[in-house]
Formats: structure tokens, sequence, C-alpha cells
């Protein structure tokens, strides 16, 4: 694989696959499902830095092999039953922010290696609306202004019956553009939000393929 190709501008050396079998090229055993009976627990934690969302920083987060990752994450783990073993896919029962609310069944994918979350577009434009973001056809993206960067409605999902609610200042950014601090609705919303938290995948117990969220 051509890395210099696909990004350009990170220190990659390569890939390393953390999915399922089934969607692998050529039918190739993905390493993560070698490397799961060998740990001292079959699971791994993925915790991501808010700060790498911005800026370049020098640790933008860390995975933990074979053990949950008690230092940058909680401890209390609560499991989501897979809905499909090809990605970390489960299902979501709602959304909402401020009066907004999605309800019904869906599903979601866990995947490290995007930096978004895809969102039917009426959700993004209640989000737009719900921050009074405005477009800045220069940047591409939608400001906010700094002054409301910890007073913007909680970004809340509902998973298994439990909401996991996401602050404002866990979405909106600082991209140092003087007066105004940034949300990206257009990467957030198409971003599962796993910075200052984590996120563990492997089975619950040895017939139940779960993750956490």
């Amino acid at each position: 694989m051509d890395m210099d190709g696909l990004y350009p501008n990170l220190p990659l050396d390569g890939v390393f696959g953390l999915g399922w079998p089934v969607v692998a090229t050529g039918e190739v055993i993905p390493p993560m499902q070698d490397l799961l009976p060998s740990l001292d627990e079959p699971l791994f934690t993925v915790w991501m830095d808010r700060k790498a969302a911005s800026s370049a920083v020098a640790n933008p987060g860390l995975i933990t092999f074979g053990a949950v990752d008690t230092t940058n994450c909680q401890s209390d783990v609560t499991y989501v039953p897979l809905s499909s073993e090809a990605y970390w896919q489960f299902n979501i029962e709602g959304f909402s922010i401020g009066n907004f609310s999605e309800t019904g069944p869906g599903e979601v994918s866990l995947d490290t290696s995007m930096i978004y979350i895809g969102a039917p577009g009426y959700v993004v434009d209640a989000v737009i609306d719900r921050t009074g973001a405005e477009f800045d056809i220069i940047y591409g993206f939608y400001k906010v202004h700094c002054s409301t960067m910890k007073t913007q409605p909680d970004l809340v999902f509902t998973i298994n019956g439990v909401k996991y609610s996401v602050p404002s200042e866990e979405y909106v950014f600082d991209f140092g553009l003087g007066e105004e601090r940034t949300v990206s609705l257009n990467s957030l919303l198409r971003r599962r939000d796993i910075r200052n938290t984590n996120s563990v995948f492997g089975p619950k117990s040895p017939d139940e393929r779960q993750v956490q969220w």
C-alpha cells in the first residue's frame, strides 16, 4: 500500500487491520483476529486525545491490546452486542440535540481509521440549526463564536437503552481563527466521539462479539 499517497502529511508506516475476516482483502485473516487469542484479555481499547482533532500533537492517542486502558479511560465498561461481524457495528436507538430528537432503529459502525461519522442530511441540518453555526465559505466548515464553546447543547446518543452525552466542549475545536472557534459539523457528525473516552473492542464472553461505547 502506498502510504505516502494515502496519508501524505502523516508519519505512518502502514495500516494495522482491526476488523473482521469477511471484509479482508483476498480472504486474509486480519492481524487483530490472529492476535486476540494470545492476549491477556481478548479485547483492545482505543483512546484519542481531543487535542489531536485540531492540532498536531506528539501523542494523539493510544491503543491498548489485551486490557482496558484505565489511565486514560473510564474503567466502567458497558458492552453492546454487534449487529454484524463485518465491521464493529451495533444498533443505535436514537439521537438528540436540544429540542431535536430522532428515534428508531439504526446502525453505527466504529472505524478508528476514519475521522468521520455518517449521518442523514436532516440530522446534520438539525445540529447546525441548534448550534447556530454559520458556514465559512473560505475554510469550508461551520463556525460558532468562542463564547459558546461550553454552552452549546449536548449531543446525546441512545445505545442499548443508555444515553451517552457529548458536551459541546468536546465537539467545538479552536482552530486559531481569532475571535471565533470552529465547530466543523461536516467532520463532527461523521465522527464517533471517542476523544477523552474509550472504546473497548472484543467479546464479553466466548460466544458474544461485542463492543463497548
